[in-house]
């Protein structure tokens, strides 16, 4: 029936709780069977409950186990293992926690929480009652000790066993195993189902033995039994003889911390002429002489004092004028309360780990006790209770702080707590009434470890054009390397070859020009970057590094003029040379252009058009047509032609504001010759014709002569002038008068044989052909001024610097 009410109850927490889980997917908790069963007397660490949550496409972020009580949790404790299929665990914690006779059920709830929100799941654990044995309250080393007197009546009672079972519903029966001496046999009666002791019909007889020692055994019905053992002393009946005639019990339990002068009990004797002492020394207890009462010394402590617990208390009643006494044996057994917290030898702890640590580690065992002298007031049990932050990565195995996940240093979520997690661990007592609790807060500081190597993705291939500046980005951003130990991407960059000509920084890794480049000396350069971590590891020596190789690849600037070898051609032909011979060939190229993007065209000294460029690439210099000498009153060719020939490169790029040109100079020395042809016999025809031939000249007339002559004199006259006072005056003379400087090289073209587009290409090309200053001597290092902080570049052979 019990079994069928807990099904029921399952299947409504079930419902119950998945209508109000949420709107996510509900993980499936294999909770077959929902009742799991544990006996009452389970040792510490039993293995309650175990059983499988499956949630496949999620992670679970935490998993709280909820009892019907928050008192309970705290014997209870919950291992979750995953992912994907997450095995629970639930464990006892300690002993003598689970009474069957007091709660023999417990509702537990187990809540799964995620991102997406919580979902429940109800199970039940079912305490199995374990048969204990009977508990004998005069169970004492010393047994019970009673006086009586030898005229009692039959059917007196001498005594009654108090016993009880744990158990609820066993029947506890009686037995009288033995009395010594054997006569007591007869002078007893023992009731075996009430555990009564009474007086037989034969009564006492102080004649004969007058102290008995009697085993009474208790035993329920499955055979569990203890023992008490029973000592009666006949007081022999006589007019002289003095009888304790109160108390009736001589065993009695008080509390500790009772106050001073607690009445325990009061002793009484037949006759009222005497006084009362003590004949042992009873630490703890006092007896007043004339009254008899038994009262405490002083507040008593079995906790600072644990052999105040059992007392064995003997009273003397004297009666000094007849010369009588009698004594009495008393068992006063002070009872521990918990009163006492647990102490422990310190209350906060600051613990650093490396978050490599593995799990099961022992991170530090609470050391507490309790002054309280019995169980359970000085049982403990450890309790740890943690944030969000900390759930699951620690575990209480009895005092010892153990790790439960693995711990790492690498999250935000650590990180926003400074990396470290606070835990409370509750220390409580497991006292009848009350329980009563310390709290240790323990600190666990992670320290970082190197584990990851920097890694480098994206682009190993960057390009830079030939004519950019020094201190220019080669790389537009910093390399792509991360490395997944935090601080993230703390990485530093050096460059381990090639360092004549780029430079990285050491913090961006972004690559720089250092020195200028030339693509026609080279065009690809190859250089291989170290990455290496730092500040990642407590151990400074623990350093993770990488090679990257990276291929620089320089482009192309048209920044250098075609060039012809050579600049100059000095050819002699003759006359006779026909129309299209080829004069001489070209022999012209450009490093930084193909010979088919040349351009060719002259552009000066081709008088009367004798000449013209083939349509190869390099060209020659063709006749246009024959020369034409000795026409008598016609046109005549120079023997001497000066071809300026332009090469401009570029020649199929669609932008030409980066054209460049030359020029080449063709000297032909033409020699006039005459081809004789054969001599042939003809007969001459004479015409007669009258040729006029009219001979023009200017004559000016006779005052353009005198006015001419005067123009010519006053010049002279100045001339005179101008070096006279040059002469008087030489510093003046010197000031005005700079020496013009030297023109190797004679202009191949006057000026008015160049049209204007070959004006402008001369120009450039005058602009071009300015002998340059020595290049910038090339700097092999960088640094930067520790006054101000800026950066310079520096030749470590010449000394030289430049700022950047």
């Amino acid at each position: 029936m019990e079994q069928k009410i807990a099904s029921l109850c399952f299947s409504c927490c079930v419902i119950l709780c998945g209508g109000l889980s949420g709107t996510f997917a509900k993980p499936d908790f294999n909770l077959i069977p929902a009742v799991f069963t544990i006996p009452e007397d389970s040792a510490a660490q039993t293995l309650v409950a175990t059983f499988e949550i499956s949630f496949p496409n999620e992670t679970i972020d935490n998993v709280v186990l909820t009892p019907t009580s928050p008192f309970q949790l705290r014997w209870f404790q919950l291992n979750v293992s995953g992912p994907g299929v997450y095995i629970v665990e639930v464990t006892l914690i300690g002993v003598n926690l689970l009474d069957f006779e007091t709660l023999n059920q417990y509702n537990m709830t187990v809540s799964v929480t995620n991102v997406n929100g919580t979902s429940s799941e109800v199970f039940f654990i079912e305490v199995t009652d374990v048969n204990e044995p009977p508990i004998c309250s005069d169970q004492s080393p010393a047994g019970a000790h009673i006086h009586i007197l030898e005229d009692a009546p039959h059917a007196t009672i001498v005594y009654r066993v108090r016993a009880t079972d744990p158990d609820h519903g066993d029947i506890i029966s009686f037995s009288l195993l033995s009395v010594d001496p054997v006569s007591g046999l007869s002078q007893f009666n023992f009731n075996e189902a009430q555990g009564m002791l009474t007086v037989s019909s034969s009564g006492f007889d102080c004649t004969a033995d007058t102290n008995f020692l009697l085993d009474i055994m208790v035993k329920d019905q499955n055979g569990l039994s203890c023992n008490l053992t029973l000592t009666v002393t006949v007081v022999n009946l006589d007019d002289n003889d003095l009888v304790f005639t109160a108390p009736s019990e001589r065993v009695f339990w008080i509390s500790e911390e009772e106050p001073q002068d607690h009445l325990v009990t009061v002793v009484a004797v037949n006759d009222t002429e005497v006084f009362f002492t003590f004949v042992n020394h009873v630490e703890g207890f006092y007896i007043t002489p004339g009254t008899g009462e038994v009262k405490t010394a002083f507040k008593l402590d079995v906790d600072e004092k644990p052999e105040l617990q059992n007392n064995y208390i003997l009273v003397r009643a004297t009666n000094y004028i007849h010369q009588r006494s009698v004594t009495l044996s008393l068992t006063v057994y002070v009872m521990d309360i918990n009163d006492n917290p647990p102490v422990c030898s310190y209350y906060q702890r600051i613990l650093q780990i490396p978050e490599t640590t593995p799990v099961n580690y022992a991170v530090v065992d609470v050391s507490c006790t309790d002054r309280d002298v019995t169980s359970p007031n000085n049982v403990l049990i450890y309790s740890l209770s943690t944030d969000a932050n900390s759930e699951g990565r620690f575990i209480m195995t009895e005092a010892t702080l153990k790790i439960n996940s693995s711990l790492d240093y690498d999250t935000a979520d650590l990180a926003s707590v400074d990396y470290k997690y606070n835990l409370k661990i509750e220390v409580y007592d497991l006292g009848v009434n009350i329980s009563l609790t310390s709290t240790v807060t323990v600190i666990v500081v992670v320290t970082p470890v190197n584990e990851f190597s920097p890694i480098c993705t994206g682009p190993v291939r960057f390009s830079i054009f030939e004519d950019q500046e020094v201190g220019d980005s080669v790389s537009p951003n910093k390399p792509s390397c991360t490395d997944q130990d935090y601080p993230l991407d703390n990485l530093r960059y050096s460059m381990i070859d090639d360092s004549a000509h780029f430079y990285i920084d050491p913090k961006t890794g972004i690559i720089q020009l250092l020195n200028p480049v030339d693509r026609e000396t080279k065009a690809t350069y190859r250089v291989t970057i170290k990455v290496e971590d730092f500040d990642q590891d407590t151990d400074t020596t623990n350093v993770k590094t990488i090679f990257q190789d990276y291929q620089i690849v320089i482009l192309n600037v048209n920044d250098e003029p075609p060039v012809c070898d050579p600049g100059i051609y000095d050819i002699t032909i003759y006359s006779t040379l026909a129309a299209g011979g080829s004069v001489v060939q070209l022999k012209c190229d450009d490093v930084d252009s193909l010979d088919g993007e040349l351009e060719y065209g002259i552009v000066g000294g081709n008088t009367n058009g004798r000449f013209v460029l083939s349509n190869a690439k390099p060209p020659s210099v063709l006749t246009l047509s024959t020369f034409s000498y000795f026409n008598l009153g016609g046109i005549n060719d120079p023997q001497d032609f000066q071809l300026l020939v332009k090469i401009s490169d570029e020649g199929l790029a669609a932008d030409k504001t980066r054209r460049l040109s030359s020029t080449a100079t063709v000297l032909i020395h033409v020699v006039p010759w005459i081809t004789t042809a054969p001599t042939t016999v003809t007969t001459t025809v004479f015409t007669t014709r009258i040729i006029t031939i009219f001979d023009y000249y200017w004559k000016p007339d006779s005052w353009f002569i005198a006015v001419m002559t005067i123009i010519a004199l006053a010049l002279l006259a100045i001339i005179g002038l101008i070096s006279y006072f040059c002469w008087k005056g030489m510093p003046c003379c010197w000031k005005f008068c700079k020496p013009s400087p030297s023109v190797k090289d004679p202009p191949l073209l006057k000026a008015d044989e160049l049209t204007d587009e070959s004006s402008s290409s001369q120009k450039e090309k005058a602009h071009k052909n300015v002998p340059k200053p020595a290049s910038s001597p090339e700097f092999d290092g960088r640094a930067r001024d520790p006054m101000t902080g800026n950066e310079y570049l520096f030749n470590s052979v010449t000394g030289q610097r430049r700022w950047i």
